[in-house]
């Protein structure tokens, strides 16, 4: 019994002085994670496409994509989901979809075609951990995000797949974040694929996932 009660202090203690990490791991993480949905998409440096074929130049991607239902309702409707980590240094991935126009590319005249205003989404990869001061630190992650979608002697189809990164992500600590990404679309008013940087802006919704 006695050797009982020497126990018992030894062991609150050790539970005591590894909780307080614990805890304020959880509170670090608490800070980003959860459900974010998109505010918007704007194209920036000035550039103004027309995605979307009306004949009227833009830089809101968002409005640009209505017509393309399945892309629009991508990034309108469908969150963004932030995981907690569960340790210092442990990696967890944020996973944004982008829309994406189906444009093919003609080899045999040289020329992109859209044959349907459907539209596709892709999914563009930042990457975020907490190391050991208690920073949130967070970087572009662009591997695999190089599909052409299918290949043959004739024609590539959703070449717009290609030349779209991640570039930086900013949490406001005030429940949103902005992804800065370079996205690839066709525009109408130049007849050619562009190359743009797109300002995402998310906002939180909910803390559960």
């Amino acid at each position: 019994m006695k050797h009982l009660c020497k126990l018992i202090p030894l062991l609150v203690m050790f539970v005591s002085c590894n909780r307080p990490e614990d805890d304020t791991l959880e509170k670090i993480t608490d800070t980003i994670i959860g459900k974010y949905m998109c505010k918007s998409a704007t194209i920036q440096d000035g550039h103004l496409l027309d995605i979307d074929g009306n004949g009227i130049v833009s830089d809101d991607v968002i409005a640009e994509f209505e017509r393309f239902e399945a892309a629009f309702w991508r990034i309108r409707d469908t969150p963004v989901r932030i995981y907690p980590v569960k340790e210092y240094g442990q990696v967890t991935n944020i996973n944004i979809q982008i829309p994406k126009q189906r444009v093919n590319y003609d080899k045999r005249t040289g020329e992109h075609i859209i044959k349907i205003m459907s539209g596709d989404s892709m999914y563009i990869c930042f990457r975020y951990s907490v190391d050991e001061s208690g920073k949130i630190i967070t970087w572009p992650y662009n591997e695999g995000n190089s599909t052409l979608g299918w290949e043959d002697k004739d024609m590539i189809e959703l070449i717009d797949y290609r030349d779209n990164s991640a570039k930086e992500i900013i949490f406001d600590q005030k429940g949103g974040f902005q992804a800065l990404i370079d996205c690839n679309f066709y525009d109408f008013a130049t007849d050619k694929m562009m190359t743009v940087p797109v300002l995402f802006v998310y906002e939180r919704v909910s803390y559960s996932l």
